[in-house]
């Protein structure tokens, strides 16, 4: 059990508790376009007759593209021109900023040593590049969202129920 370890953790400050908590919400939404772009792979790529393919090959094919990295994604997506030229360039910029985060943030930010700057002083600069973070992948996955949504249309599907959905949930 995690609360029988033989050691004893300071608990954590509310400093430190906000920045893990604005690790957390900008990693799920880096999460969620790696997810949408396993979405967009295997509908642009695979399935481009929407509604002529059983849900069973579907789910396979979406399958196959969630085993890919976030990095493995952008990367076929780039291959196979998938989305446009901007769209591409933000998918790098958040690969790179989501790299940052996973690899570098935590020891940027609890490392004093770290451009000879504490925590106590690098926090509100920290808390702000996270959450710039979180706001770019949003923005993403809503770029990536009504991408798929014009695709579908161009294969002939009815949208109408998707685009009121997502219309009542965003506002």
């Amino acid at each position: 059990m995690w609360n029988q370890s033989p050691y004893k953790l300071k608990p954590a400050s509310q400093d430190l508790i906000k920045l893990y908590t604005l690790m957390g919400e900008a990693l799920g939404a880096a999460q969620l376009i790696e997810d949408a772009l396993s979405y967009a792979i295997s509908m642009k790529k695979d399935l481009k007759d929407a509604g002529r393919v059983s849900k069973a090959d579907d789910d396979e094919h979406l399958k196959k593209y969630r085993k890919y990295t976030l990095g493995d994604a952008i990367k076929l997506v780039k291959k196979e021109k998938l989305f446009d030229k901007n769209l591409e360039q933000k998918l790098d910029q958040i690969r790179g900023d989501r790299n940052w985060l996973i690899h570098r943030s935590l020891y940027q930010a609890l490392d004093s040593s770290y451009d000879n700057m504490s925590f106590e002083h690098y926090k509100d600069e920290l808390y702000i590049r996270i959450k710039t973070i979180t706001h770019d992948a949003n923005d993403i996955q809503h770029l990536i969202s009504e991408d798929l949504l014009k695709f579908c249309e161009g294969q002939g599907a009815d949208m109408s129920r998707a685009k009121k959905a997502i219309k009542e949930h965003y506002g």
